[in-house]
């Protein structure tokens, strides 16, 4: 066995007494050797440590006890031991597999593979002290470790480390490798009797740093270092080259010197894996192209544009083309819309109704942590459907507007005064719904709204393709493979398209929406580009389709800008107030007599100054009195409520730009603040309503 170079002592002769010992002589090697005795029992061993003979062999006694000091001063540490002779399950190698790990130990260290008799095919690791005079027994293994693995998803890391274990008493049998983590590394001594109980032995306490300096000393021979990509998405190699990544495999390089491992395990999302499968392009890109047929171009424009852009998101993004909202699929139960949503991601593998990777069961916390792995990918939240506001399905729907439409730009501290890790989403989401949420303007603008009602996707269509949607995902890899080989091409045509869309979408108010429908007519055109390439239509259908989805597009903005302007807190406010005062339970008064207008019954909100034409309605009075009247569908704050009022110019304020101010109350005499709002604009904001 070709360990290290450790001659043993031959000849002994037996002790006649206790008192009486003989030296033997050893056999010297003719390479400089170090002479070390020790005293066994009260016999005399002599044994010569080379550093360069091989199948070199020691003669230590299995069964023995604390050792004396000998002539020399040599102690030899061991306690007694006696183990049976075990059979180990494990793989007997060729000794020249450890030879390397062995001699990079014996020259960086203390730690030595000797021979535990003579004659014998059991070795043990042993550690010499500094000195050289005393060795202490370790384990009858040697570990190794052979990689380094680092799991990242591009904000978080963590190593763990394969192991292997040589049994060195049992024909150096190699033992099948584990993962361990950096916490078992820090304990290896726990951690190899913990994962190999009965095979591995420990003969030393308190080693678990000896035994991490044998395997990092070992490393600088056996460690690999690899990288496991824990995200989906686009990234590229060390040669610059464009890298799709999905659960076990890529799309990219046929470099074979490229290795990348993708593992989306943490994160639930291993169903984002491509079909292996091969089918015939053409009619699979047919299938693809009958996605058409399944409902009118209103519900599918936005749809099949939103499934095509996922890939691109970070491509886009490079480019100054932002797709900062989610697509809500509305409609009551029964219309097929989270079917039509498992359908679509098929795209990115193989998922059903009920396989779909989130839905509102789920925490905040972990749909965020999600949203950051699914990197260029779509996702569907599915089954939103609170039962009344302020329902924990209210608070992460608000939630996921605000990290879809934000990308997280807020940033947070922590408790330590340090910055919270920011798990930003890196693609796009559908979120289905039986009914859209009422939330304010900022954040509902933050939403492309697609309603689907009874009857309106074909169920037997939807049957069809459901039957063949391993063909959907083999045309991804396809399109994603286009997108590579293309990427400057449909870059510059991204930028090119966002300016024409720009010019031809003009009549929207709110420049989110506008940019909303710019983003789903570029997916679309993109989308038609991949059949126009393929052959499946030509110049004339695109353009007729891209025609017709730019209406239907702006249709869909305008419904959105309508859904946004009934959360207008200032349109409320008005109507709610008319609503109050047609009930009965508010009323005002004149500001020079004090006299009720109306029927003084319900609650006093302001007063009729004639004399300046201007109405005054107590701030906090009429502020909560509509707040009560909508159950919790009036969200602004009282700040928000009146800086919206200004802003709209329906409130007149004084010097200081102040919204709310003091007037005096004609029978009290006490000082109220309020709203002042000429008479015109009062009765042109209730006319309105």
């Amino acid at each position: 066995m070709d360990f290290f170079d450790m001659c043993s002592s031959q000849n002994n002769e037996k002790i006649e007494s206790d008192k009486e010992v003989k030296q033997v002589q050893s056999n010297i090697v003719e390479d400089k050797t170090e002479i070390v005795e020790s005293t066994i029992q009260g016999e005399v061993q002599t044994n010569v440590i080379s550093e360069n003979t091989k199948n070199t062999e020691n003669t230590i006694s299995e069964n023995t006890t604390q050792t004396t000091i000998d002539n020399t001063g040599l102690v030899i540490k061991e306690q007694e031991q006696k183990q049976e002779e075990k059979v180990y399950e494990g793989v007997v190698v060729e000794i020249s597999e450890l030879e390397e790990y062995i001699n990079v130990l014996q020259d960086d260290s203390n730690y030595y593979v000797i021979q535990v008799s003579e004659n014998s095919n059991k070795y043990l690791l042993y550690e010499l002290s500094a000195s050289r005079k005393s060795r202490l027994k370790l384990t009858n293994a040697l570990p190794v470790i052979t990689k380094r693995i680092t799991y990242t998803n591009g904000l978080d890391e963590e190593n763990r480390y394969e192991l292997i274990v040589y049994l060195l008493d049992d024909n150096d049998k190699k033992l099948d490798p584990v993962v361990i983590t950096e916490k078992e590394l820090q304990q290896l001594s726990k951690t190899l009797t913990n994962r190999f109980i009965g095979q591995v032995v420990n003969y030393s306490n308190n080693s678990d740093k000896k035994m991490r300096e044998v395997v990092e000393i070992i490393g600088k021979k056996s460690v690999i270092a690899e990288t496991v990509y824990n995200n989906t998405g686009f990234i590229r190699n060390d040669k610059g080259q464009l890298i799709y990544l999905y659960h076990g495999g890529y799309i990219g390089t046929n470099d074979t010197e490229t290795e990348i491992k993708t593992d989306l395990r943490p994160y639930n999302l291993e169903q984002y894996c491509f079909t292996d499968k091969e089918f015939d392009k053409t009619e699979s890109l047919n299938t693809v192209y009958s996605l058409l047929e399944l409902a009118d171009l209103k519900i599918m424009a936005p749809l099949i544009a939103i499934t095509y852009l996922s890939p691109m998101f970070s491509l886009l993004r490079e480019e100054g083309i932002f797709i900062d909202f989610v697509l809500l699929l509305v409609g009551k139960t029964g219309t097929y819309k989270s079917s039509l949503s498992a359908l679509l991601l098929s795209h990115f593998g193989n998922f059903e109704l009920d396989t779909l990777p989130l839905s509102f069961r789920a925490t905040f916390a972990g749909i965020e942590k999600v949203a950051f792995a699914a990197k260029d990918q779509l996702l569907v939240i599915d089954d939103y459907k609170p039962e009344k506001m302020e329902t924990d399905q209210e608070k992460i729907m608000e939630g996921i507007l605000g990290l879809w439409g934000d990308r997280n730009k807020r940033i947070k501290m922590n408790s330590h005064g340090g910055l919270h890790k920011q798990y930003t989403p890196r693609g796009l989401a559908i979120v289905t719904g039986e009914r859209a949420p009422k939330f304010s303007q900022g954040r509902l603008a933050r939403a492309l709204t697609v309603y689907t009602e009874e009857g309106s996707i074909n169920s037997k269509k939807l049957r069809e393709i459901q039957s063949k949607k391993e063909q959907l995902a083999f045309v991804m890899k396809e399109y994603i493979k286009w997108i590579i080989a293309n990427e400057d091409t449909i870059k510059n045509n991204a930028k090119y398209l966002q300016e024409v869309y720009s010019k031809k979408i003009i009549d929207f108010q709110h420049p989110r929406i506008k940019q909303n429908l710019i983003v789903i007519l570029i997916g679309f055109t993109m989308w038609l580009d991949f059949m126009l390439d393929n052959s499946i239509i030509d110049s004339t259908k695109k353009d007729e389709l891209i025609e017709r989805a730019s209406k239907v597009v702006e249709e869909i903005g305008k419904n959105q800008e309508d859904d946004v302007d009934d959360e207008n807190p200032v349109k409320i406010f008005f109507k709610t107030i008319g609503q109050l005062q047609i009930a009965d339970k508010v009323y005002m008064s004149d500001y020079k007599t004090g006299t009720a207008l109306e029927t003084a019954t319900g609650t006093h909100i302001g007063y009729l100054d004639n004399e300046n034409n201007q109405i005054y309605l107590i701030a906090d009075i009429v502020y909560k009195e509509v707040e009560k009247a909508c159950v919790g569908r009036f969200i602004a704050t009282p700040k928000q409520l009146y800086k919206s009022l200004a802003d709209e110019g329906y409130i007149v304020t004084n010097g200081e730009n102040r919204k709310v101010t003091r007037r005096t109350d004609p029978k009290t005499k006490n000082k109220v603040e309020v709203l002042t709002i000429p008479v015109a604009e009062w009765n042109k904001a209730m006319k309105q309503e």
